[in-house]
């Protein structure tokens, strides 16, 4: 057939492909073009790995794929490692074709394999991706990736590799500053800068100023943030900056499993305070509250922290989620605050499980999902909202107590001090030992914001602070 009628058919068919979408609910839409664009893509893959094959290299795959100018350099890079991918593993295009693996999917594996040779040929490691949603799926590769480079050399290398470079952004016409090192350090100082920017956009106005009447966007905040801090200025405070875990007999690494090297690790501990957190059974400060409290204490939010490292669902940062009852606490079935029953969650994730009345479920693998909740799950919408607020029934209370209540959710969730009691957790990951270090800061030994939240003492109550099982109904706070 000649060329000129392949094209004509080819639209023909695409017209009534597409023709035939318009009359499908969204749902259906949607699933129906993830199949196509997997079928599409796989026909792409097999072609330029057979050219992957021939050549031994994926240089040519690279040029293939950025021909005719539609693709970046970057996506035409990513074309090329997925062809490579299905050069080692041809399954992997089988897998494409019939909507099995996404291309999102089929990209994380093969930027696994940039790493490790292996991944490409490792069934269980491609079906654990297949069986995640795609965040998920990257988190699994980076947990993989830090254990290919677990040990001291990796640490002590990033730390001889590290630097600081100043260039010009000719593009852009600005000028900029890089920093590249080891995992520790960067985590410890990218919250510091996201700490600051959030008390900057809090002295701006918060909640109670729409974004866009704020006089900086979230970009512009972190910049000065990280300029206030090499300046001096400001002091964050709440949550740890650093969480490091130290498996028993096992080297130090930070939550994301990245490896600490011995002397990375007693830096941030000289100039830090440390809480101690064992997942053995001692006595001390208790992880399963029941009905005895609503929020989840010091301790509780640092075992999730090493539990679950960062938001269940979309694997955002830690600094940044909230712990998340699994049943809501002013639900019919009433939720308890036991570390069991908690998880981690970001706000965009926890608002949006609350509004789309879901709950979520933990796999035997570790892995969570989310289901619809059923009437005992869901909190009364008065718990969610208060009248006349602006957000949805999704455990968000109105703009105008927003910034308080925030204040009080940091300093509930602030890790234990130094000399408070160790902790107990029966993870199933085994004995851990997790230090949490904080930057100090000059004067903040007293800073009142650091007490202890279980701290009883009628004289060190902030009269502005209610107690959260005051009775005071114009006092409530929205249930998760």
């Amino acid at each position: 057939m000649e060329r000129a009628a392949i094209d004509q058919h080819w639209v023909q068919a695409l017209d009534l492909v597409v023709g035939a979408l318009d009359e499908l609910p969204l749902h259906d839409v949607q699933a129906r073009c993830a199949l196509a664009r997997s079928r599409f893509e796989a026909a792409e893959v097999r072609r330029l790995a057979a050219e992957v094959r021939a050549d031994g290299d994926d240089s040519r795959a690279r040029r293939l794929a950025s021909a005719g100018g539609h693709r970046s350099k970057r996506a035409a890079r990513a074309a090329a490692a997925r062809a490579k991918a299905v050069s080692t593993n041809p399954g992997l295009a089988d897998d494409l074709d019939t909507g099995d693996l996404s291309g999102e999917k089929l990209d994380t594996i093969a930027q696994a394999m940039a790493t490790d040779e292996g991944a490409a040929t490792d069934q269980p490691f491609i079906d654990a991706i297949k069986r995640r949603s795609v965040d998920q799926g990257r988190k699994l590769a980076r947990d993989r990736k830090a254990q290919s480079h677990a040990g001291e050399a990796h640490a002590c290398r990033q730390r001889r590799l590290r630097n600081a470079r100043r260039y010009d952004d000719r593009a852009a016409g600005l000028s900029a500053i890089s920093l590249a090192g080891d995992d520790a350090t960067v985590d410890e100082l990218w919250r510091l800068v996201r700490q600051r920017e959030r008390q900057i956009r809090e002295n701006d106005g918060g909640r109670d100023v729409p974004p866009s009447q704020h006089p900086s966007t979230h970009d512009q905040r972190l910049f000065d943030a990280l300029a206030d801090l090499i300046r001096g200025v400001g002091s964050p405070v709440g949550r740890p900056s650093t969480v490091l875990v130290v498996p028993v007999g096992g080297p130090v690494r930070t939550v994301s499993g990245a490896p600490v090297s011995n002397d990375v690790a007693a830096q941030i501990l000289r100039r830090s305070s440390v809480s101690v957190l064992l997942t053995d059974k001692l006595t001390g400060q208790p992880l399963w509250l029941g009905r005895s409290a609503r929020r989840a204490s010091s301790a509780q939010f640092l075992a999730l922290v090493v539990r679950d490292r960062g938001c269940v669902l979309c694997q955002a940062d830690w600094v940044g989620c909230q712990a998340h009852h699994l049943t809501p606490w002013h639900s019919p079935a009433r939720g308890n605050t036991d570390v069991d029953q908690l998880a981690l969650m970001c706000t965009d994730c926890h608002h949006q499980l609350h509004s789309q009345h879901r709950t979520l479920v933990r796999l035997a693998d570790g892995t969570w999902k989310t289901r619809p909740a059923s009437p005992d799950e869901i909190a009364p919408l008065g718990h969610h909202r208060r009248t006349g607020a602006s957000t949805a029934s999704c455990g968000v209370a109105d703009h105008r107590r927003s910034r308080h209540r925030d204040d009080r959710s940091d300093r509930a969730h602030q890790p234990p001090k130094a000399n408070d009691h160790a902790a107990s957790n029966t993870d199933p990951g085994g004995p851990i030992c997790a230090a949490k270090a904080t930057t100090r800061q000059a004067g903040s030994n007293k800073d009142p914001s650091n007490k202890d939240p279980s701290d009883k003492d009628p004289s060190n109550k902030d009269p502005s602070v209610k107690d959260p099982s005051d009775k005071d109904p114009s006092n409530k706070d929205p249930s998760d």
